[in-house]
């Protein structure tokens, strides 16, 4: 997997905000450093959805195995979106391995993505180690996706980025 540089950002990991997360509002103690980038991906368009486009990273989080996944979108339906880290490609997705919101009885990691009226979204979620290591990404295909609903039964795919 390519490292691609050193991220300078500081990110409020136990306030759950979004990629626009400013460190100087976080309360003290919540801040960290992010490390390097170790996947930066273009988001497309999924499904009968169009003109979404936007950025997905992945973040080592140094002094750990864990990562940090950030998400900023265009042209998402307004609303909220359930999405998920999924083995495979955005042509053939295959099994959640990361729930970041709810899917059926299997709790999620964090909130759903909230398009504005404008349709402009981030996000941004913790990846465990114990459910995705670089090694594994670096392996084997893997996939964002944003989905059409927020809930546990989250719709076909409505955005998708690659995570190679």
């Amino acid at each position: 997997m390519l490292r691609i540089g050193r991220s300078a950002a500081l990110i409020a990991l136990a306030a759950g905000g979004g990629c626009s997360s400013i460190a100087s509002q976080a309360p003290s103690g919540v801040v960290r450093e992010l490390g390097d980038v170790i996947v930066t991906s273009n988001l497309q368009s999924a499904g009968q959805t169009t003109g979404v486009s936007g950025t997905v990273r992945v973040i080592d989080l140094p002094g750990t195995s864990d990562m940090q996944i950030q998400v900023e979108a265009n042209g998402l339906p307004v609303g909220g979106h359930a999405w998920h880290i999924h083995t495979g490609t955005c042509q053939q997705p295959g099994a959640i391995v990361v729930p970041f919101t709810p899917v059926g009885q299997r709790e999620g990691l964090d909130e759903p993505i909230t398009a504005d009226a404008n349709g402009r979204a981030t996000e941004d979620g913790p990846i465990p180690s114990s459910m995705l290591t670089e090694e594994q990404m670096a392996a084997n295909p893997h996939i964002v996706n944003i989905h059409a609903n927020p809930g546990a039964s989250p719709g076909g795919a409505v955005a998708c980025a690659p995570l190679r």
